[in-house]
């Protein structure tokens, strides 16, 4: 019975970021209607230096260690919320890179190893749905 209250467990898990990683679509999809996101480390490191980050998204298969070093720790520095994606390509989909064929497959992905969610007057629901599993972490 033990085993099978872990694999529960671990469905709730996988369950928990599958909806955090459909909130975080939402929230990057809102901010790229809203003109508040910014792609690339240049764009990134001067929102996140001026205090105006509000949440980080960096892509796990950025190929330089030293871009990543610099994200992470400015993002601890100025206590900005860090979330990982899963490819660059996905990222760059996530926040309207790309462009759709007639089937709405998505294709000519421009991929991006870092995005940067602006502070806003109003943040969105999914935003604060998303902070809020930082917070708990």
């Amino acid at each position: 019975m033990s085993d099978n209250a872990e694999k529960t467990e671990v469905v709730e898990t996988e369950d928990e970021q599958t909806q955090i990683i459909e909130d975080l679509k939402e929230v990057l999809k809102h901010a790229q209607i809203n003109d508040i996101i910014l792609r690339g480390l240049n764009q990134s490191v001067k929102t996140i230096f001026a205090g105006q980050a509000a949440l980080c998204v960096l892509a796990n298969d950025c190929d330089d260690k030293k871009y990543v070093q610099v994200v992470q720790n400015l993002c601890k520095e100025a206590k900005v919320p860090l979330f990982r994606a899963p490819t660059r390509s996905d990222l760059g989909q996530w926040v309207g890179l790309c462009k759709f064929d007639d089937e709405d497959t998505p294709v000519k992905i421009i991929k991006t190893s870092c995005v940067v969610v602006k502070k806003s007057h109003s943040p969105s629901e999914k935003l604060n749905s998303v902070l809020s599993h930082f917070k708990t972490d």
